[in-house]
């Protein structure tokens, strides 16, 4: 919930399954998402060990908004590091299409330093 693990299940015995019941008390506005941890496999050099994401459900508690300044300071750095790549490394056909995808990022890291500041 909101990127922190609450609840967790181990897998069956042949660790193609498992299943979770979850019955948890909502006290602000969240997003619920599973998450599935698998073992390393050798032939998967892009995702080792094997990682699932569901996509979230929000939950919206008394039109409360959904804002963690410690998860908008870590895509923070991310951006940072995006923004480097954007201006050093990433390959463009036009350089206007790379201004494009800066302006795109500052929006973003706009958006972020205000739910960080909360």
């Amino acid at each position: 919930m909101n990127g922190k693990v609450i609840r967790s299940e181990k897998a069956d015995r042949q660790g193609l399954g498992a299943q979770l019941t979850l019955n948890y008390p909502i006290t602000q506005s969240a997003w619920i998402a599973a998450r599935c941890l698998g073992r390393r496999h050798d032939e998967l050099y892009y995702s080792n060990p094997v990682f699932a994401h569901a996509s979230p459900v929000y939950v919206r508690l008394r039109d409360e908004k959904i804002a963690e300044p410690a998860s908008a300071k870590l895509l923070l750095v991310l951006l940072q590091k995006l923004a480097q790549w954007l201006q050093s490394e990433a390959y463009f056909d036009r350089n206007e299409q790379r201004e494009e995808a800066l302006t795109t990022l500052r929006k973003g890291t706009l958006f972020f330093e205000r739910i960080s500041d909360s």
